[in-house]
């Protein structure tokens, strides 16, 4: 992954999360594996939250295996959170958990917690001396470190807390002083603010929570340090925003704030000793179930020495374990999973270029599910954010990636959160290549749009201020875009040299990006290193033309030149220091390099650059540099035009910097001694610096290839023209007899093609619409071509209910793709006739699952759709259980409105927070509505049942449903399976189809 180089300003420390911990596992079957990768852990809530609500104690099925992969770039993330797992091992975890909650989450710690640090902390300093004494330590068995540089920076920051108990007096002064002076820095700005982050636990019941939340947050941030060198912890910190606070505030009551607020610290407390207690007895058993938790940096893509950088400003590079990710790895770690959190890391490094690097590693099973989520929004609705960061039409950019989200906000909140889903890759994508070209121009376009000043100037006048700024956050740089092509090609099948031809003439025609033609230079290096296309001025011929032209001086000692080096620039400290308090003022501001002289001005924003040392051997084409110290980067550098060209480390003008600065620092490109050119990257000797081709799926005899169908201004796939060989006799002879073809839909993306006895299920790249599918059959040449609209879109319209609920078997258990899976037995109940003010949330929280559509459409007299229809039954049944409109009730009839006739009786229980959901759910069941049911329930005087009325059709499908098991129903079957089997506690059987 490429992202622009920001500068190094203050850099804060997130030691917990900022938003409440969810299941992991919540969309896997009970039955199958958890691999799980985090990506930007931070602190771990959600594995904590998750093996709690696996334990189900009266499941008769055993919880689900959990290998847990953690990457952070922080290291002390890591440090902190591998510290917690370790004293949750130790024997006498469960008299501890007060010392622990206060080590994990207070500034200030009294003796006994601090003593426990110190002792737990020396004890993890012996074990991790290096990776043979860490493999044979009891912790072992259940926390892997991936890499050695990990398992020395948790050495160091370990060493550092057992360090503070020797702490002589006017040293622990000196810390004690600065850190109350940070603490006193952020709770004198927010004396007087309420601040809303932590309130976002409370789910639907924020509005009721921000006050006691702000004063909770107050009350934290007047209290306590911590033990690290200065105070640099982010001023958001709140330790009760990973925790559930909705059921504080659901029954409140007439409490007051500061009640409320000791409860909220009460509950948060009680969920982290609940969880502890779940690990403990986790890691206690005799046999454990797989390894719990690994730490890493990054996961590796099957190289182990590699080329990535552990994290801007850093000159170390990610080596994994031969013994954990080599070839012949006896016990190997996964790298691939069926789980895969990012946190908000889409807000940091753009979407688009973290679905390019998770996609390829999300399992492909119905059940393994990519998460992002955003704490950035910009104030429009969920699908214009989603085609804004995705650079395109969701269906195009879902086929491109091979990924595509299952479920996504109907509106606006924050955080916006999305669910992804591996799409069908077992077939090669076609495309017209100049229709290829132009729709990759327009990801380009959009991937570049902060270089459109037309485009910003509109943005100016039309947004808020914070609007204006998160849209002009720069993520990409041109290797990016190179980068998405490589992933891409994999995908499609096409002739890439015209692609790339009719693609390059576009961007050389556009004038409407202004650095376009600064950064040409720099895409087309990076087309050449990932082997997507090499132009004819990058070829080895038009290179040694040149060379006897010009007869540079730059390359006289050169044998020969490869069409792309690597320019090393030493950046004087003096220069840095010099700028640093300005750029400081300035934000985030982008760095990139520049060769320029008097005919020329080509930028890289895809650079590296370090603080140290740079020592190089060896001259010309041998020579080689040692990196300690260094602002690299490959760029076509050959042309007529270099002589005289000085090379440049400077700021990216944008919208968000108003600093005047621009050169930080230039030397003649002939200098030698700030200037290197390089015939390779000065990584260390071993690693990997090249790329393979971009891996082609291997298409099988008989299988259908698919045509992308794009619209007028190839920006969109509109539908998929698929042709299908008829190979089997019976078949052929069908065909050829001139029997009728007929299609129907069996998945949201399969097509089953009907020829008399035969059948043939054809499974698209992404969910299509077969009612509206078009067909051509050739019955002498014996195939059939099918022209399929595509159903996937981000527009609301009035859609078939049976396409938005469907059950796969995924290793023959019964899987929902959208529908989340929930433990009622860990969910807390929702006694809503004890309290009145229920209704002040739960009226608005269960009317906003209506999409603006669906509100019009409610309020028509005709032409309601059956999910609306679905919506109104469930927004009936939960207000009238809740008892909020009226009299409550727990038992519903579904009955046919034209007739009369009760077809299922709803038993509710009572309602439960989903609290990982932020939702409502009911604890019911459902028993059809036979005359020996109707019977007992008479005799057992059960005569307040409340009537929810179904149309014709909805009736007739929900008749099909509770007299047989065998038949497909088309309507309220799917939704009410779905649910069911998402909130089993028990094994699939066979008879019961789960």
């Amino acid at each position: 992954m490429s992202h622009p180089l920001f500068f190094r300003g203050i850099t804060y420390f997130y030691p917990t999360g900022n938003t409440s911990a969810v299941r992991l596992t919540e969309h896997l079957p009970p039955e199958q594996q958890a691999n799980v990768l985090l990506l930007a852990c931070g602190d771990p809530r959600h594995i904590l939250y998750t093996v709690h609500t696996n334990d189900a104690t009266n499941s008769d099925i055993e919880p689900p295996k959990l290998d847990v992969t953690c990457c952070d770039v922080e290291s002390a993330v890591l440090a902190r959170n591998a510290l917690l797992f370790t004293l949750l091992a130790d024997e006498d975890a469960q008299q501890r958990l007060d010392q622990i909650w206060n080590i994990f989450y207070h500034f200030v710690l009294d003796p006994d917690s601090f003593s426990l640090l110190v002792e737990q902390s020396r004890r993890l300093v012996t074990l991790a001396k290096d990776l043979e004494s860490w493999n044979t330590g009891p912790y072992a068995r259940f926390l892997t470190v991936c890499d050695k540089r990990t398992l020395a920076e948790l050495h160091r920051c370990w060493s550092l807390y057992a360090a503070t108990a020797d702490y002589p007096a006017d040293q622990r002064k000196w810390y004690q002083k600065s850190f109350f002076d940070g603490m006193k820095q952020v709770s004198d700005r927010f004396s007087d603010a309420y601040v809303f982050g932590s309130s976002r636990s409370a789910g639907p019941l924020l509005p009721l929570a921000v006050e006691v939340i702000a004063r909770q947050f107050r009350r934290f941030w007047s209290t306590g340090v911590t033990d690290d060198e200065k105070f640099s912890v982010h001023y958001g910190t709140d330790p009760v925003a990973g925790f559930h606070l909705a059921d504080v505030f659901a029954t409140s009551g007439d409490e007051t704030p500061a009640v409320l607020e000791q409860k909220v610290v009460r509950v948060a407390r009680s969920e982290f000793s609940q969880w502890c207690t779940s690990v403990n007895k986790l890691l206690s058993a005799t046999a454990m179930p797989s390894k719990l938790v690994a730490f890493s940096h990054l996961n590796s893509h099957g190289v182990t020495a590699t080329p990535i950088s552990t994290s801007p400003w850093k000159a170390s590079r990610i080596e994994f374990e031969e013994s954990l990710y080599g070839e012949g790895a006896s016990d190997p770690a996964p790298t691939t999973f069926n789980v895969i959190d990012t946190s908000n890391l889409s807000d940091h490094v753009g979407l688009l270029n973290l679905l390019m690097v998770t996609a390829p590693i999300l399992f492909k099973s119905p059940s393994a599910t990519l998460y992002t989520e955003s704490l950035l929004s910009n104030g429009d609705s969920a699908s214009t954010v989603m085609l804004e960061r995705l650079c395109g039409d969701l269906q195009t950019m879902s086929a491109s990636l091979g990924g595509r989200p299952i479920y996504f906000p109907i509106a606006i909140h924050d955080p916006l959160e999305f669910a992804w889903k591996a799409i069908n890759s077992e077939h090669l994508i076609s495309f017209v290549p100049d229709q290829l070209g132009q729709l990759l121009f327009d990801v380009y376009l959009k991937m570049f749009s902060d270089e459109n000043m037309a485009r910003q100037l509109r943005n100016m006048s039309v947004s808020s201020p914070r609007a204006f700024l998160e849209q002009s956050l720069v993520h990409y740089t041109r290797r990016s875009f190179v980068q998405f092509l490589y992933h891409i090609k994999s995908r499609v099948q096409t002739e890439w040299t015209v692609v790339m031809n009719e693609f390059d003439d576009l961007v050389a025609q556009d004038r409407s990006l202004i650095l376009g033609s600064n950064f040409y230079q720099e895409m087309c290096g990076h087309l050449h290193l990932l082997n997507i296309v090499t132009f004819s001025s990058m070829e080895p011929s038009y290179i040694q033309q040149l060379r006897v032209q010009t007869k540079s001086a730059l390359f006289k000692e050169w044998e020969s030149i490869p069409p792309v080096v690597t320019i090393v620039l030493s950046v004087p400290r003096s220069k840095m220091t010099a700028v640093e308090s300005q750029l400081r003022q300035a934000g985030t501001p982008v760095l990139l390099c520049e060769i320029r002289n008097m005919n020329l001005w080509n930028m890289c924003a895809d650079i590296c650059a370090v603080y140290g040392r740079l020592d190089t051997t060896g001259t010309g084409h041998q020579k080689r540099a040692t990196i300690v110290e260094d602002k690299a980067r490959r760029v076509d550098v050959l042309s007529t035009d270099c002589l005289g060209a000085n090379v440049g480390f400077r700021t990216r003008p944008s919208p968000r910097s108003h600093s005047s600065i621009e050169a930080i620092f230039t030397a003649p490109l002939e200098e030698s001694r700030n200037v290197h050119i390089l015939a390779e990257p000065p990584f260390p000797p071993g690693t990997r610096t090249t790329v393979n081709d971009a891996r082609v799926y291997e298409v099988q005899e008989g299988t259908p290839t698919f045509t992308a169908q794009m619209n007028v201004t190839c920006t969109e796939i509109g539908s998929f023209l698929a042709l299908v060989d008829i190979t089997d006799p019976a078949g052929q002879a069908s065909l050829a007899a001139g029997a009728v073809v007929k299609v129907e839909q069996t998945l949201n993306h399969g097509v089953r093609v009907c020829i008399d006895e035969y059948a043939k299920t054809i499974r698209f790249p992404l969910p299509v619409d077969v009612a509206n599918t078009k067909l051509r059959v050739a019955h002498q040449s014996k195939y059939i071509e099918l022209n399929a609209p595509l159903a996937m879109s981000m527009r609301n319209q009035n859609e078939d209910i049976t396409k938005r609920f469907f059950t796969m078997l995924d290793g023959g258990v019964p899987t929902s793709l959208n529908v989340h899976r929930v433990n009622l037995d860990h969910l807390p109940q929702l006694n809503a006739s004890k309290n009145q003010g229920v209704s002040k949330w739960l009226v608005p929280h269960v009317s906003l699952m209506f999409s603006d559509r669906e509100r019009a459409v409610r309020g028509m007299a005709s032409g309601k759709d059956t999910l609306v229809n679905l919506k109104d039954s469930l927004h009936t049944l939960l207000l009238s259980v809740a008892g909020v409109e009226g009299q409550a009730h727990t038992v519903f009839a579904l009955q046919n409105a034209s007739t009369g006739q009760l077809f299922a009786f709803i038993f509710v229980s009572d309602l439960r927070l989903d609290l990982g959901s932020h939702t409502v759910v009911a604890d019911a069941w459902v028993a059809p509505a036979t005359t020996a049911v109707q019977d007992k329930l008479s005799r057992l005087k059960v005569l307040d049942v409340l009537a929810i009325k179904l149309d014709a059709a909805e009736a007739e499908a929900v008749a099909v449903s509770v007299t047989t098991v065998r038949r497909t129903v088309p309507k309220l079957e799917a939704p009410t399976l779905v649910c069911v089997r998402g909130a089993r506690l028990s094994a699939a059987v066979p008879r019961c189809g789960g």
